[in-house]
C-alpha cells in the first residue's frame, strides 16, 4: 500500500503545479476543472491507501478516478492538420 501511495501521490496536486502558468490559461476551463479533481483525487487516494491499508477500497477510489481520466480524453483532443490539409 505504501508504493500504491507514493504512485498515486505523484500524480497529485504536486504533478498539478508543474504545468506552466501560461500554458494553464489557454486551455479550456472544463478541462483545467477536470484536471485539477482528478489530481485531488489522486492526492485523497495516496492519504486513504496510507491510512487503511485497504486494497479493495484503493481500487474503487482509482476507478473513479480513471472514470475522468477517459472522461477528459473522450472531449479534449488535440488533433493536428497535415500540411496538405486545408486550413478551416
Amino acid at each position: 500500500m505504501a508504493a500504491a501511495a507514493k504512485a498515486a501521490r505523484a500524480s497529485g496536486m504536486s504533478a498539478a503545479s508543474e504545468a506552466e502558468e501560461k500554458m494553464m490559461k489557454q486551455l479550456p476551463k472544463g478541462f483545467v476543472e477536470l484536471g485539477t479533481s482528478m489530481h485531488r483525487d489522486f492526492d485523497a487516494i495516496a492519504a486513504d491507501a496510507e491510512k487503511t491499508k485497504d486494497p479493495k477500497r484503493t481500487l474503487s477510489l482509482l476507478s473513479a478516478t480513471l472514470q475522468k481520466c477517459i472522461g477528459c480524453h473522450a472531449g479534449y483532443q488535440v488533433r493536428l492538420r497535415s500540411a496538405a490539409s486545408p486550413k478551416k
